[in-house]
């Protein structure tokens, strides 16, 4: 189904015009070109075909692919070509801001080795290209409350204008397990850090309330099963909570089809969601091929898209003065195409 309300050079527009997105994964934007020669390097074989590399039955095989994946990297230098190349791709997608997920716990590097060369990178970025990039480390559920402590006093010894917010992932199907993380997310937000958690996808609401009470969060990775209680949804929309919403990547684990996501619902209860990937290379998609199927899925206009966003600028954790400056360029630049 195509959207009426966009036009066909509206659609071609879209990949040139500025965007934003705030749900994306580092470890999900490695091509399965990039895995298969890191895996011939130190003679790995491949766990699956090249082309089957992405094919997952459920949340927790997607969750040990990327622990085998991680696994082959091994020095600075490689993580360093994986940010440029990640760099190319947002540049390539005219992506002018984005916050990178990346959960150390995946990875056999130390955190001295992981995360500098990519915080280098991106600054290097943000220099050349103008690309406002932030980077968010990411606590995973089955982890414990020493192992979160120790990621956030990496995070607070080593203050880095790129280093943005903390986060927490993984599946929520043995439990949200937040209650236990309290204390390192509330020293996070002391310090300065924006808080975010996925919640609400693998969880049903219960699980987007516990980020809201325990861990304060200041936006939702996900989110979309808040669509079950009416009056958390009534809350979101009071409160403000951004949902980054990740529609293909729900269809892939959550919901069969884009018919059946509830995208539609919580904007018409007024909450704010913003349009995200997710993992673009395991599901062969991108930020641009996401608006439109989006648009075409729910007949949205590129006013809409526009105001998503809009909507991705303020739930952003970049300076004030960068969400002004991205806020005139997306409203400049978006609304100019008729």
């Amino acid at each position: 189904m195509t959207s009426v309300y966009l036009s066909e050079r509206q659609r071609s527009a879209i990949k040139t015009l500025p965007k934003v997105e705030l749900h994306l994964h580092f470890e999900g934007c490695i091509q399965p070109e990039s895995i298969e020669a890191l895996a011939r390097s130190i003679d790995q074989p491949m766990i699956r075909r090249t082309q089957d590399l992405y094919s997952f039955k459920d949340l927790e095989e997607f969750l040990s692919t990327l622990d085998w994946i991680c696994n082959l990297v091994g020095s600075e230098h490689e993580i360093t070509t994986l940010s440029q190349s990640l760099v190319n791709y947002l540049r390539g997608q005219n992506i002018v801001c984005a916050e990178i997920i990346i959960n150390p716990s995946h990875w056999r590097l130390s955190l001295d080795s992981l995360l500098p060369p990519i915080l280098a990178e991106f600054a290097r970025a943000e220099s050349q290209f103008g690309i406002t990039l932030g980077l968010l480390p990411s606590i995973g559920r089955h982890q414990k409350n020493a192992d979160a402590m120790q990621l956030l006093d990496w995070c607070v010894s080593n203050s880095h204008p790129n280093l943005r917010g903390f986060s927490i992932d993984g599946s929520e199907r043995g439990g949200s397990r937040t209650d236990q993380f309290v204390g390192a997310f509330k020293k996070a937000k002391e310090s300065g850090l924006g808080i975010t958690a996925h919640a609400g996808e693998s969880s049903g609401s219960q699980g987007v309330v516990a980020a809201l009470d325990q861990l304060g969060v200041d936006r939702l990775d996900h989110g979309v099963r808040a669509v079950e209680d009416p009056g958390l949804m009534s809350r979101l929309a009071a409160e403000g909570i951004p949902l980054n919403v990740c529609v293909s990547s729900n269809c892939h684990n959550l919901y069969p089809s884009f018919d059946q996501h509830p995208l539609p619902q919580l904007l018409a209860k007024g909450l704010i969601c913003t349009i995200n990937t997710d993992d673009p290379a395991m599901l062969d998609i991108n930020l641009s091929s996401e608006l439109v199927a989006v648009a075409d899925a729910y007949d949205l206009s590129l006013g809409d898209l526009k105001q998503l966003q809009l909507n991705a600028v303020g739930a952003a954790f970049c300076p004030l003065d960068n969400k002004a400056q991205l806020a005139r360029q997306i409203e400049n630049e978006w609304s100019a195409i008729t």
